[in-house]
């Protein structure tokens, strides 16, 4: 099991300890709240049609933030705390329980409604799984800027680095690694926010990923030779198998909010993801979603 008691860390404790006299008296304390059912036409990410799961799930999360102000500036630093579930309907396996922790910082150089803006921010993570393989520790790196360009559009564009530490490394064959879910990868993204009312908003985005990812098939000569890490599973019933390997994954996504009042909204997605890697290895999938969001 990793330790995020690293350098790094203790650098970013020594940080918010000599911003904390500079945080005003303002400090922002807030309540977040989102239930979600979502339909995935490839959750097993396969190729063949033989190896390919749909499934629906619920998911839930509610996470409690801190926004603390820094001098008489715009800029603040972000803390929150968060824990999160999912209930898959067919493969009750990939059901999970988490828990967030996150710490950011946001610098608005400029005053006004369309000055630009800078987040950065580190978010930590504990998942546990009903399959014990996908058990893991996550690191998120991130960092975005954007912009408003109007009093209805605005727009961003940002890159993450994601860690997955896997915490088991079952050894299927000799000599490759177990530890499927030891996974790292870049993206970059931008982002765009449309308001056509007071309660309706568009929503539109792109990413693009390079790093490793995980498909789960029957036995295959080509995604075997692509792999560098094999683990058993049984998530999607008897002679399947979790591979690991690099690819390119790009999503484009559109969503649409429609504001229940000041703290509740209703919001639909849409996004369709495709991953190319190795051997002409390539898998596609389409993600409906539901979601009702609260903030107190």
């Amino acid at each position: 099991m990793p330790r995020f008691r690293t350098p790094l860390a203790r650098a970013a404790l020594s940080a918010l300890g000599a911003l904390a006299p500079t945080w005003g008296a303002g400090a922002e304390l807030a309540v977040d709240t989102t239930i979600a059912i979502t339909w995935d036409s490839n959750v097993s990410r396969a190729q063949l049609a033989d190896d390919i799961r749909a499934d629906g799930r619920i998911d839930a999360r509610s996470d409690l933030t801190w926004r603390l102000p820094v001098g008489d500036t715009d800029d603040a630093v972000q803390l929150a705390l968060g824990a999160r579930g999912g209930r898959f309907d067919r493969h009750p396996r990939l059901s999970y329980a988490a828990a967030d922790a996150e710490v950011a910082y946001w610098h608005k150089p400029g005053l006004g409604l369309m000055a630009p803006w800078l987040r950065v921010s580190a978010r930590a993570s504990a998942e546990d799984y009903r399959e014990d393989t996908r058990d893991s520790r996550v690191l998120v790196l991130r960092a975005e800027t954007g912009r408003r360009f109007s009093g209805r559009l605005d727009a961003s564009i940002g890159y993450l680095y994601d860690r997955r530490y896997a915490r088991h490394d079952d050894v299927l064959v000799p000599g490759i690694s177990g530890a499927v879910f030891d996974i790292a990868g870049h993206t970059g993204y931008v982002q765009a926010a449309y308001a056509l009312t007071d309660r309706w908003q568009l929503d539109c985005g792109y990413s693009f990923r390079r790093g490793d990812v995980v498909s789960t098939t029957h036995r295959n000569l080509a995604i075997f030779l692509a792999s560098d890490a094999i683990g058993p599973t049984g998530a999607f019933g008897p002679e399947f198998f979790d591979y690991r390997l690099r690819g390119t994954t790009q999503v484009g996504n559109a969503a649409a909010s429609y504001a229940l009042g000041d703290r509740a909204s209703l919001n639909l997605g849409y996004a369709y993801g495709l991953t190319r890697a190795a051997q002409g290895l390539e898998y596609q999938n389409h993600i409906v979603s539901a979601a009702w969001a609260y903030r107190y």
